[in-house]
């Protein structure tokens, strides 16, 4: 909500401002509705100077679990939601060629983009990732 006016800005300076819809807070039903009308889920996210960080990317996994691919930013945590060529891509946010690459290589492969985003989540599950953990833990010792 903090950037929406220079969203809006920058949406009219370029003349797609037809485009872009700002949702603000969804309760989940209205979220679901949403994310059901999109084919894929972009999250450029990016390390802020106040220390703000995309710390795992929790939405491309709740993206994932409706077959959306997702592409999202390299450096920012989000490496840990998406395995690059499996369920999405992932990029240099400031790209704009590796954007279009990645969206066009989603598209041209949508339905096994869409199924290995389907089964990332069925192997994301927190007792998988915590059972990770402690085999991890168990092994360093």
């Amino acid at each position: 909500p903090h950037d929406e006016g220079e969203i809006k800005k920058l949406a009219i300076q370029h003349n797609v401002e037809q485009n872009i819809f700002i949702h603000g807070k969804l309760d989940d039903v209205d979220m679901i509705k949403l994310l059901q009308s999109c084919d894929i889920f972009i999250l450029l996210s990016e390390n802020q100077d106040s220390g703000d960080v995309e710390g795992f990317g929790i939405a491309i996994l709740e993206a994932n679990f409706l077959g959306l691919p997702a592409i999202g930013a390299l450096g920012c945590g989000i490496e840990d939601a998406i395995e690059d060529g499996n369920n999405g891509k992932l990029i240099n946010p400031f790209d704009q060629d590796e954007l279009l690459s990645a969206i066009n290589e989603i598209t041209y492969l949508y339905s096994q983009y869409s199924k290995r985003a389907m089964k990332k989540v069925q192997n994301s599950t927190w007792k998988q990732v915590a059972d990770k953990y402690l085999e991890f833990l168990n092994n360093t010792n």
